[in-house]
Parts: structure tokens; C-alpha cells; sequence
């Protein structure tokens, strides 16, 4: 008679207004691993089972979270191990009563402070030799050792780490041909003529990305009057300033005049979201955000058979296959530090995130590039498409469960150890340490600046520039119409604009940064 193997999951999903990122990835692996896992038994606790959906049968139990304790000590339910979504194993330390292993799988963000002072409790917890780390990218792996050694731990033992991306729905994410997208469209009342480009995004410029420099690179594109794109931003309104956020974005675009080329549909329906993703034919997403760690959405769009065209960033550059599957357009990181600093004290993380992305900026110039590209040549699309297609398979959920199951059978056969961690203190987190690697450019030399024609536009008063209010807040915006009048004549260096201003003090570079963010200025490098 074999043995029976029992894995033990607890939940972490809470009823929350708008739809987060990690509780999807969180009902997706669970949905997952009921399906796919050859294990015998899931005994799955959370503290609103009614909130899973799930009813016990043969191979599934579902009991409250208080229960989990006494659970894990039953001999009868024989638990090998625990799975949980989170940081790490110190989380669920105080439900192991016997040497079972703790595998997390850490979806959340990296950069919330709280996240980042749990990874720092994280290494004073006594752990297992078989507990395991599981990352969705390498570079969120790399930002949890970075932030570590931030910390200044540079002799502690190895932590049991391992990467494992996020899996598709591929019931939900498929790809379906012209006639049903046509379908779709008029269902939504979407252009039925046009290559159509759809971003998908959470309408907030501080946890996901900036839209307002895409706005500008599209309304001075020279080629853009002659072309049949339009460009559809998707969101839901729920979360925290996505209304105000949006109401932005609808200025913007009427000061543009470009409502002929992009348009906003606010969705809160999931459902309704997936099948506009399904009717586009490219999809695009400027990600500009640290609190990214892996970036499903480029995946699920290419499992329905649509190109993507992303910034070269996080998870994103792991995923996407640079002109075969779509584009990964250049993105510049630059180290503000000084700036960000300051508000590292803050219990809100909006306004610290909202600077951090506002040093991160995505060549949106390029995007426009890459449409019209894709929008004038229909068989490097279709290929395109069927690249992208074939290369989401890769990352089903069936294949995915494999690889769980890999590192599961494998803490089975291992003798487990304790590990006692040890770490110094830190009075401050370095972001630029921990995440510069996210981007493909990070400036070190003496590059020079140049202005942009919608610089000249707000230079001459033809536009409204529009600056974020925690933007305006820190910096001296009248030093802005000095920098754009002087690279009118000539492009110049950071290092000459400073002597030449005799900013008193106003940090300069940080300014530049914004002005490049908000494509006043571009950064041309040595």
C-alpha cells in the first residue's frame, strides 16, 4: 500500500475592495495545484473559507485557519508539508509543531516597507533545511538578496531559494480568430477597422505605470496621422485614487486632441476585461513600478495569440522574447535616492512608490514605433502572434505544478536541520541597491539632455503641462521652464545645466529625472 501524500495550504485571501494582483496569482496556484497536483490530499485553511469557493470531496479539505494548528498535529491527516503565499517561513513558524517543510511562494511586493522589514524578520526565524523560497522571476529573487545584503548580511548560510514563474489560465486566456474578435468588439462597442492595441492596467501612476508620457509620444509621432491603430487603455475604478487618476488621463487627452487614437474603458468586470483583451490585436503595458515582481498580464495577452509591447523591466524581460514574441523597449532607472529618502518614515506608501516610478522612465517613443511597425506590416504581426502564442504554452499551470512538485518530492527524501540567522540592523532601506537591475539602462555617465517637441509645445504655452501634486510639492517648477528655455539652444549636460542655474540647494537631478518621465526632455547617453 503506497503512501499517501498530504500537502497542507494556507490561504491568505481576505474580502478587499478592487482586485489585487496577488490574491489572482493566489486562487490561480491553488486553483492549480487541486487540478494538476498528483498529490493525494490538499487540506487547504483559511480564515473565510467560504471566500475559495471550494467543497471538500476525496482529495480536497477546506477548514478555517484556527483549525491548522491541531491539524498539522494530527497523525491521521499525515501533512508532509505547508504551502502558503507570503515572504517566507517565519510567517508560518508558529503553526509547525513538527519538522514539516514551509515552501512560499512569494508573489506580493518587494518594496512596501512592510514587505521589506518582513524579509528583515525573516532571517532571525529559525527555518528548516528543506524550507524553499519560491520567486516568480530571478529579479525578484535578486531584489530579496539585495535587499539582504542592504541589511549587511554577507556570511549567513544560503536560503533554500528556487524560481518558479506564475502560470496561465489558459481556459480563460485563449487565443480566437477575426470573426470572434469582431464579436466581441461590437459587444463592447469597440472600432471594428483598426489594429487595436490594448493596455491593461490599474489606473495609478504609483503601483503600476505611468500612461500620461504614452499620451505624449502618441500625439507627436509624425507618422500617427497616417495610420489605423487605436490604443485602448482598460482598467477598473475601485482602488484607492483610480478615479482621479482616470479623470487625469481624460484631460490629458482632450488637451492632446488624440481621443481619434486612444480611449479609456473603465471595467471593473473581470470577465468582460478578458474578452476586450482577446478581441485586440497587440497588447502593450509601460510598466514603470518596483512593486512589480513577475507581470502575468504580457503572458495571459500572449496566450491569446496577441504581441506584446512592453518596458524592459522586472519579470517582463524574463517572459517576453524580444522581437520574436514582441518588444522590450528600453527603460532607464535613475538613482534619486536623496529624494527618496525623505519619505521613507511615511506609513503611506503611495507617495515613495509615486517618486520611485517617477525615476524609471520607459522610452514611450519607441511604443508608438513598435505600433505603427506592427500596424503596417500584417504578416510580421501574424507571425509575431503565432511566436507569442506558441511561447505561452511554456508557462501552463500543468507545467508549472511540475515544477512545485519537483521541489516538493525532493524536501521528502531530504534530512531535515535548523538554520539560526543572524542579521545587522539598518536605519534605512537603499531602493536603488535593491531594484536598479530591474531596468536595461541605469546612467552612470555624463550623458547629455535634449528637448522634446512636447517640450517646445509647453515651452511656447500650446499644452498644459500637468505635474503630479506630491511631484510639485518637492521640486522648484519654475526651474523647469529655465532648463527647457536653455536646451531650446542647445542640448547640454547635467553637470553644465548646474552651473548655469545655481540651483541653491533644489536637487537638480531629480528634476531632470521628472522632466524626462514626463517627455519634456530626453536623455541622450555618453
Amino acid at each position: 500500500m503506497k503512501d499517501i501524500r498530504s500537502i497542507g495550504f494556507i490561504s491568505g485571501i481576505k474580502p478587499k475592495n478592487g482586485l489585487y494582483g496577488i490574491d489572482v496569482a493566489e486562487m490561480q496556484l491553488l486553483k492549480a495545484i487541486l487540478e494538476y497536483s498528483s498529490w493525494d490530499k490538499i487540506i487547504v485553511w483559511s480564515e473565510n473559507p467560504s471566500n475559495l469557493g471550494l467543497k471538500n470531496d476525496s482529495k480536497v479539505i477546506v477548514k478555517p485557519l484556527s483549525c491548522a494548528k491541531k491539524d498539522i498535529k494530527d497523525l491521521n491527516l499525515n501533512i508532509d508539508c505547508l504551502h502558503h503565499v507570503g515572504i517566507g517561513a517565519s510567517n508560518l513558524n508558529y503553526l509547525r509543531t513538527t519538522p514539516i517543510p514551509i515552501f512560499t511562494s512569494v508573489f506580493p511586493a518587494l518594496s512596501y516597507n512592510s514587505q521589506i522589514q518582513d524579509h528583515f524578520f525573516e532571517l532571525f526565524a529559525p527555518k528548516l533545511a528543506t524550507d524553499i523560497n519560491i520567486y516568480p522571476s530571478s529579479c525578484s529573487l535578486n531584489a530579496v538578496q539585495k535587499i539582504r545584503a542592504n541589511f549587511g548580511i554577507d556570511d549567513l548560510p544560503k536560503f533554500n531559494e528556487t524560481v518558479i514563474p506564475i502560470g496561465i489560465d489558459q481556459s480563460l486566456f485563449n487565443r480566437i480568430d477575426r470573426i470572434e474578435k469582431n464579436k466581441f468588439r461590437k459587444k463592447y462597442n469597440l472600432k471594428e477597422d483598426i489594429i487595436s492595441f490594448f493596455v491593461l492596467t490599474r489606473f495609478s501612476p504609483s503601483d503600476k505605470a505611468d500612461i500620461l508620457p504614452l499620451l505624449r509620444s502618441l500625439k507627436f509621432n509624425q507618422n500617427i496621422d497616417n495610420s489605423a491603430i487605436h490604443i485602448y487603455l482598460c482598467g477598473g475604478d475601485t482602488y484607492f485614487g483610480a478615479e482621479d487618476y482616470i479623470e487625469y488621463l481624460r484631460e490629458e487627452i482632450a488637451d492632446l486632441d488624440i481621443s481619434k487614437y486612444i480611449s479609456i474603458i473603465v471595467s471593473n468586470d473581470r470577465n468582460a476585461t478578458i474578452e476586450m483583451l482577446k478581441s485586440a490585436d497587440v497588447f502593450i503595458s509601460p510598466s514603470d513600478s518596483v512593486q512589480e515582481t513577475f507581470g502575468i498580464t504580457p503572458l495571459e495577452a500572449m496566450s491569446c495569440g496577441l504581441p506584446v509591447i512592453v518596458s524592459d523591466w522586472n519579470g517582463y524581460k524574463e517572459t517576453v522574447i524580444n522581437n520574436e514574441t514582441g518588444f522590450l523597449i528600453t527603460t532607464t532607472f535613475f538613482d534619486n535616492s536623496k529624494v527618496w529618502d525623505n519619505f521613507q518614515g511615511y506609513s503611506d506608501y503611495t507617495t515613495q512608490h509615486l517618486l520611485l516610478g517617477q525615476s524609471v522612465i520607459v522610452d514611450t517613443d519607441l511604443i508608438i514605433e513598435k505600433c505603427l511597425l506592427l500596424s503596417q506590416n500584417s504578416d510580421f504581426l501574424l507571425k509575431m502572434s503565432n511566436n507569442a502564442f506558441v511561447h505561452s504554452q511554456n508557462y501552463s499551470w500543468k507545467s508549472v505544478i511540475q515544477s512545485y512538485e519537483k521541489v516538493w518530492n525532493e524536501s521528502l527524501t531530504e534530512k531535515s536541520k535548523n538554520i539560526e540567522n543572524l542579521c545587522k540592523t539598518s536605519n534605512f532601506h537603499n531602493y536603488w541597491k535593491s531594484f536598479n537591475h530591474y531596468a536595461s539602462v541605469q546612467p552612470k555617465g555624463k550623458g547629455i539632455y535634449k528637448i522634446t517637441d512636447y517640450g517646445k509645445a509647453i515651452l511656447f504655452g500650446q499644452h498644459t503641462l500637468r505635474i503630479y501634486d506630491e511631484i510639485s510639492s518637492i521640486i522648484d517648477l519654475s526651474i523647469i521652464g529655465k532648463i527647457l528655455t536653455l536646451l531650446n539652444n542647445a542640448s547640454q549636460s547635467l553637470s553644465t545645466l548646474d552651473t548655469i542655474l545655481d540651483c541653491e540647494g533644489s536637487n537638480l537631478k531629480f528634476i531632470m529625472t521628472i522632466m524626462c518621465k514626463h517627455n519634456l526632455i530626453k536623455y541622450i547617453g555618453q
